[in-house]
Formats: structure tokens, sequence, C-alpha cells
């Protein structure tokens, strides 16, 4: 078994102490990287686009359902080009070397930048990061309002989202973002050119994602019993050409930040505009 970084994403992105099920399931990745083994599934948003006229759900919030157990979704219109163009400008002059944290503990509390020793690690992570304030305009409220709606988790339990940008070759290899967050979304902020990879890769699952501006890519992090699920390890592939840009978005099990109304409360679409209550509440406004 070859030795590999043993790491997860923290709240902000970088990586933390692993435990030994899914640092097997990193290492068992990595090997599997070196091996001959069938072709993943690419799954490309873009295919779900044509389907986007059916009324099961607001366009930002029409899931369809990839991979089944573990569950992983795509949504494909999750956000408008104005919005993208938004957080893009957010972060435009404020990108420095993403970094890697040193924490043994995963159910520290969320504000680990302060608690760990941060640096930089050119052999795990070479992408760049930003991380926003938490509503920091108000086009980034109704954002975090629509994540909350998502995957029907309160604002309380919304982590600061963090803005990544790839160039070409940069990587963040195989890691797991912890079993203290029950979800992830990571969303897509612009289209690459066809064939320049940069997917979102889970190579326990056999699957890659391929990046769709706006775009959003939704998984829970633990199992049945709570705990991460190593099946969920991934890591994001270097483009061969043009820039990638995506946005971070983790949902803590505890709250990380003043305590606020319920997401549910004062978004932008009513419960009549959802064909299903029930499953938008679990975060899964699946259609066909």
């Amino acid at each position: 078994m070859p030795n590999v970084p043993m790491a997860f994403a923290s709240p902000l992105g970088v990586p933390r102490a692993l435990t030994s099920a899914t640092a097997a399931a990193i290492a068992q990745a990595n090997l599997s990287d070196r091996l001959v083994q069938k072709p993943d599934l690419v799954v490309d948003p873009a295919d779900w686009l044509a389907k986007d006229d059916q009324a099961c759900a607001p366009p930002s919030l029409r899931t369809y359902l990839v991979h089944e157990s573990p569950r992983l979704a795509v949504v494909p219109n999750f956000l408008t080009d104005s919005e993208v163009a938004h957080l893009l400008e957010l972060a435009r002059q404020s990108w420095a070397p993403s970094e890697v944290d040193d924490i043994v503990d995963e159910r520290q509390p969320h504000a680990v930048a302060a608690q760990g020793i941060l640096r930089r690690s050119a052999k795990h992570r070479t992408s760049d990061s930003y991380v926003l304030e938490e509503g920091q305009t108000e086009t980034l409220r109704q954002i975090e309002k629509r994540l909350c709606h998502l995957v029907g988790m309160k604002l309380e339990t919304l982590e600061r989202l963090a803005m990544v940008k790839y160039a070409p070759g940069q990587f963040f290899k195989v890691h797991h973002d912890g079993g203290y967050r029950p979800w992830t979304v990571f969303v897509y902020l612009n289209d690459l050119p066809a064939g320049a990879e940069g997917e979102t890769h889970f190579p326990a699952l056999q699957l890659r994602v391929t990046p769709r501006k706006g775009c959003a890519v939704m998984w829970p992090n633990s199992g049945p019993d709570g705990k991460a699920d190593p099946r969920l390890v991934h890591q994001g592939l270097p483009p061969t050409t043009g820039m990638k840009f995506g946005v971070n978005c983790f949902f803590h099990e505890k709250p990380v930040r003043r305590p606020a109304l319920p997401c549910d409360e004062e978004t932008d679409h009513t419960e009549e505009e959802l064909e299903d209550e029930d499953s938008a509440q679990l975060g899964w406004n699946l259609c066909s």
C-alpha cells in the first residue's frame, strides 16, 4: 500500500486528519489510479439541461440522481449567469494559494483556522482559494438560503462558502470532506473546453462529474451510522487547459454561525412552487 496523505477537507476546504477507514479508501483510490480497471462513468450535467422544462421544482432546485448508494445528485441550473459573475467578482483580487490544515480531531468546532497549523502542500493541493464572508452581499444571502433549501438544513449550519480556482495542471488530490458534515454542495462557476478534463472524481464510485457553469453536485458525507462514508472520497482533477472555478458549500452537523431564522423562511421560492415538499426538505427534488 503506497504512502499517501491522510487528510480531509476542513471548513476552509483544507485537509485534516482522517479515520482509518477513510484513509484506507484514499490509499486504495491512489493505488487504483495505477491499476488497469474499467473506465469511470462520466456524468455531464449538460445531459439534463434539455429536461429542465419539467415542472417538478424551480430550476435552481431540480435535482437529478446520478448514483443511488451512496446518493449523489446534480442540479444543472443552481446558479444564474449573473450570480456566477457576482461570486467571481467578489474573489477577483483576493485569491491565495490553498492550504492544508493538520488537525487530529475531525469533530473540532468550525473555527479550525486558528486551531491547526496551516501550510501549503504542493503534493496534495495546488489550487487557489478565497473564503467569502457570511451573507457578504444580498446576492450571496440569496444563494445561501437556496443552498439551505436544497439540502433541508438551517442557515446556522452552513459554513462560509469557499471559492476555488484551478489553473491548468493544478489539483486537489483524493480527500474526504469529513463525517461531521452532513452535506457537501460543490458548484461549478464556468465551463471548460472540450477534452480539458478537470472533473470532480469519485474513485470509489468510478464516477466523474464534468464541470458545467452554474451546476451543483451534492452528496452526503456520512452513512446511516453517522460516520464518514469512505466511498465519498474524491479529488479535483487538474484541467489540461483553461481555468476552472468553483465554490465549496459545506454544511456542519452543529451551528457554525450566529443564530438565524430557519432557511425555509424568507426563501426565494414558496412551498407551492415545489411539487413535493417532503422531498425538498430532504434535498432531493428528484426529476426523472
